[in-house]
């Protein structure tokens, strides 16, 4: 059953790290060449040595385009720097802009979360419980071997449930 206390934790402010950190130390670079003295640059602001590959932040360029990248394989992430692979300048201000998700719709989520009152908490809570039974007893009506087993796929989709 999902807790009031669930709910706070998924909702609270997003962090944004590396993000707020890279777009600093780019500001620090601005107009000048994207090159590996900026990610060492910015390595060091995050605290990462900067020799391991998953514990670093890289500067990749393909598909033309150029983008700083940080994370693992399977997991990175990147802000996007450039719709060019050749002579990158940094534009902080640019880079801000065109990675609107990590910087300025991040703080709108945020100041929307700021706004949420305890009592839509508990009543969302409140909603998910019913949800959970709800669903529960629709499994139960709908098993394999139940009453409504012969027709239970056109009554999950009359249900929404498919």
């Amino acid at each position: 059953m999902t807790t009031t206390q669930q709910i706070r934790e998924a909702i609270k402010s997003e962090p944004n790290e590396p993000q707020d950190t890279i777009l600093r130390v780019l500001k620090e670079h601005d107009a000048k060449p994207l090159t590996v003295r900026v990610t060492r640059a910015i390595n060091k602001a995050l605290g990462w040595d900067g020799d391991g590959y998953y514990e670093s932040v890289r500067i990749v360029k393909r598909y033309g385009m150029t983008h700083i990248e940080w994370g693992t394989y399977k997991e990175s992430a990147s802000l996007l720097i450039a719709h060019q692979e050749e002579n990158v300048q940094v534009d902080a201000k640019d880079i801000e802009e065109r990675n609107s998700a990590y910087f300025a719709a991040k703080d709108e989520r945020n100041a929307s979360r700021a706004l949420i009152t305890s009592d839509q908490i508990d009543e969302l809570a409140l909603a998910m419980a019913a949800f959970e039974t709800a669903k529960q007893q629709l499994e139960h009506l709908l098993d394999y071997d139940g009453v409504f087993s012969a027709d239970c796929c056109k009554l999950e989709k009359i249900a929404g449930i498919e």
